[in-house]
This record gives C-alpha cells, sequence and structure tokens, in this order.
C-alpha cells in the first residue's frame, strides 16, 4: 500500500508501528552482505543516504542495519567495460556499476517487506524496477510526499503506486511539528497564502534555523547573476 502525507503529519510513527507488527511475526533466516540473519524481515530503503541516516534514527536498535539505500540492499559492484569513441576512433574504459543481485541471485525469500521511503525520488523505471526483480516475494510499502523534489533522472515511483494500490493519506499536521520553524514555513507556502516582505521580515526572520534572504530588485533579468547569487550562500 502507499502511506501518503505533508511533513509533520505521522508518517515516521505509523511506518515503526508496522515494522514492529511484523518484526514480531518474521525474522530473516538467510543474510545477505548488509543484512543480518535473524534481524527483522523488513528493509527500509531510500535513494541517498542522508535519507537513510534520518530514517535510522527512528527505529529499534535490531532495524538499524536494516535500514539502507537501495543501491545497498541489490549489493552494487562496480565494473570496467571498453566503449568505443566514434570521434576519436579509440576505445575508452568506463566504469560502470550494476546490481548484483537480480533474478539470478535473489533476494533472501525470509524477507517479506520492503519499505520504500521518501518514494517519490527513486526512479521507477531503473531502481525500483530493479529492487522488485530481486525481489519479486516481497510486499511492498510506498512511503512519500508528492510534494517532495522528483528522481534526477525519470519519475518517481510514487505516482505510478498510487495509481495501482490502496492509499492511506495523513492530513494532520501535528502541533509539536509546527514547531520547527523550516516546517512550519514550509505548510504556509503549502497553504498557497502570499507570504509579502514585511511579515518575512517580521514573523520569519531571525531564526537559528531559518535564514531568510530576500532578493535584491536588480537580479529579476538578470538569471546568471541570480543562480551564483543563490549558489554563494548555500553550505556545502
Amino acid at each position: 500500500f502507499c502511506l501518503v502525507g505533508a511533513a509533520g503529519t505521522g508518517k515516521s510513527t505509523v511506518t515503526t508501528d508496522v515494522i514492529k507488527s511484523i518484526s514480531k511475526k518474521y525474522r530473516l533466516e538467510e543474510g545477505t552482505k548488509y543484512l543480518h540473519k535473524g534481524s527483522p524481515a523488513v528493509a527500509i530503503i531510500t535513494f541517498t543516504r542522508r535519507a537513510a541516516n534520518n530514517a535510522r534514527r527512528l527505529v529499534h536498535e535490531d532495524m538499524k542495519g536494516n535500514v539502507l539505500t537501495a543501491h545497498k540492499l541489490l549489493e552494487y559492484s562496480r565494473d570496467f567495460e571498453d566503449v568505443y569513441d566514434p570521434e576519436k576512433g579509440v576505445f575508452k574504459t568506463k566504469v560502470v556499476f550494476f546490481p548484483t543481485r537480480n533474478k539470478h541471485n535473489p533476494l533472501p525469500e525470509s524477507l517479506k517487506v520492503i519499505v520504500v521511503d521518501e518514494a517519490s525520488t527513486l526512479a521507477y523505471e531503473t531502481l525500483y524496477k530493479q529492487v522488485r526483480e530481486a525481489a519479486p516475494h516481497c510486499e511492498f510499502i510506498f512511503i512519500g510526499d508528492l510534494n517532495q523534489l522528483p528522481p534526477v533522472g525519470g519519475d518517481g515511483v510514487l505516482g505510478y503506486k498510487l495509481q495501482e494500490l490502496p492509499t492511506v493519506e495523513l492530513t494532520h499536521v501535528y502541533r509539536q511539528a509546527l514547531k520547527s520553524k523550516p516546517l512550519a514555513l514550509a505548510h504556509r507556502v503549502l497553504s498557497g497564502v502570499p507570504i509579502y516582505t514585511k511579515e518575512l521580515k517580521e514573523e520569519w526572520s531571525g531564526h537559528p534555523d531559518l535564514n531568510i534572504m530576500l532578493w535584491d530588485s536588480s537580479l529579476k533579468n538578470d538569471w546568471k547573476l541570480a543562480v551564483q547569487t543563490a549558489a554563494s550562500v548555500l553550505k556545502m
């Protein structure tokens, strides 16, 4: 099924309870490179390591090793291949990455459920199909927020699954979540109510977790300078 909702609606809390229920009944009977034998028969996968680290903080100790990127679950490996360059008329050595877990080397049968966190960011045509091929026996839970950015290439899997599967939507934003100033501003943006300069300066500025930078009017017609200005304030 799909579980969707904006930030602060409790998707992580619901997911944790679902995993607890599954963990009481099923354990992995066979380990992999990253999943340990005897751990819960659930894997939580994400596209980025940062998302995996965030999700890992929310689960029980015996589940922490089962929260990983899709690439790790598939045990991606590196190889080299010679590619012909028609312009220069020579072969070049290219580094390629491929999943070692596939239909010929599937994930353990005892793995029951794969939770796809931030599913709108996982590409449907590539990573999701590779995971599906390596785990045809698994059931999937797709968690996400359609307001999130799509994958770098292709369409996210969440949009497809919302048309195929039963969906639970969480709509209530909890008060404790709105204590986060950045999250509160995000929900204000989603509301569609305009935020004018005066309000930005008086209500949203001066918070340690939220830095409002107003555009100089001279940047409006110079997109290159605007991009350079935006890049200069980003923390690496």
